[in-house]
């Protein structure tokens, strides 16, 4: 007997390979965050990936009726894990992170890796600047709530908080031609230090941040008659934004960090997975107890990312079963689920 396709789940359209309009890739591993923290604070991110795919058949329907999407049609890949046999480093990890992401998008899909620690952006961006032709621009957004500027890890090697700073020294070139540019997006400016202001004065002309107290800041959020108008402040500011820069970038990468949610229920600010209230995102190594971003408002982020045809690549960093599970592991499915929405909608 066929199922109704009301009652299928997400998993039931993720075939293994790299054929799909969207193809998930595994980077389970915590290297990047034990450059930087103790081992107790990175040990479980290399189980991320694998334990955010058992909650992925528990996500749908695929006839969604509040947006009215069907993904029946839409096909998403699993394209497996990063594996490397023997001896490996990071940089050997994200250089095939890199090549797995341009493969995919050479057969004009996009990339959506699933972290591990949040230096596995890096092997995604790469991916997508040797993918882009000369003169082409990319805008790589981060949603997070603290910086990635740190020194270098052992001279010149990356760590998960050094990420943009080694970005921005490995394109250097790309960067003096203008096609490269970075935006963070719901920083707590109060978690900044010297040495990142620093490096933010030297840098102001490619970096821009939208802190969270400007967001938090909006009062009104015009009414729209459409259901995909944003309703939550993060959401409005999200959509002006990434509206405005997809007019002069042929490229954007977003980059979500978990690590921003708030340990509490209340309202209060701080997708770094850093960047949600940890009420609804606690299984991260580093929860911000101070801010974070509402549920709703990364649902509404992830929508608007999937809608806008500018959007070539995707990473979710941070997730870490062993602090905590089944909430945040049935929040980033619910995530990748909306994205995929947002995604079949800009197919219509």
């Amino acid at each position: 007997m066929t199922p109704n396709t009301s009652d299928l789940f997400l998993k039931s359209i993720i075939k293994e390979g790299l054929d799909g309009s969207i193809a998930l890739i595994g980077f389970p591993y915590d290297i990047g965050l034990l450059r930087d923290s103790s081992k107790s604070l990175a040990t479980g991110l290399d189980n991320g990936p694998d334990s955010l795919r058992r909650f992925l058949d528990k996500i749908g329907p695929i006839e969604n009726a509040e947006y009215g999407v069907s993904l029946k049609d839409l096909k998403i890949s699993d394209y497996g894990n990063i594996r490397i046999e023997g001896l490996f480093t990071l940089e050997t990890l994200l250089e095939k992170l890199k090549q797995k992401c341009l493969n995919v998008l050479k057969k004009n899909g996009l990339s959506l890796t699933l972290g591990g620690s949040s230096d596995c952006a890096f092997g995604a961006l790469s991916g997508l600047m040797e993918f882009k032709k000369e003169n082409e621009r990319v805008l790589a957004l981060e949603i997070t709530n603290r910086m990635d500027f740190k020194e270098l890890y052992d001279g010149d090697k990356i760590s998960a908080e050094s990420m943009t700073r080694k970005l921005i020294e490995s394109n250097k070139s790309s960067i003096s031609k203008g096609e490269l540019k970075v935006l963070y997006f719901g920083v707590d400016m109060g978690m900044m230090s010297e040495k990142d202001l620093d490096f933010l004065k030297e840098n102001q002309d490619i970096m821009t941040i939208v802190p969270l107290k400007k967001i938090r800041k909006i009062q009104e959020i015009p009414m729209e008659n459409t259901i995909l108008a944003p309703i939550t402040q993060a959401g409005y500011e999200f959509q002006r934004i990434i509206k405005e820069y997809a007019k002069n970038y042929d490229y954007i990468h977003v980059s979500f960090k978990l690590e921003a949610v708030n340990v509490k229920g209340s309202f209060l600010y701080n997708l770094n997975f850093s960047n949600k209230k940890a009420a609804y995102c606690p299984g991260v190594s580093k929860p911000s107890v101070i801010g974070g971003l509402m549920a709703e408002e990364a649902k509404e982020i992830v929508l608007l990312a999937g809608i806008e045809k500018k959007v070539a690549s995707l990473d979710f960093s941070d997730y870490n079963p062993k602090y905590e599970d089944f909430r945040t592991g049935l929040l980033l499915a619910n995530l990748i689920y909306y994205f995929a929405m947002g995604f079949k909608l800009r197919k219509l």
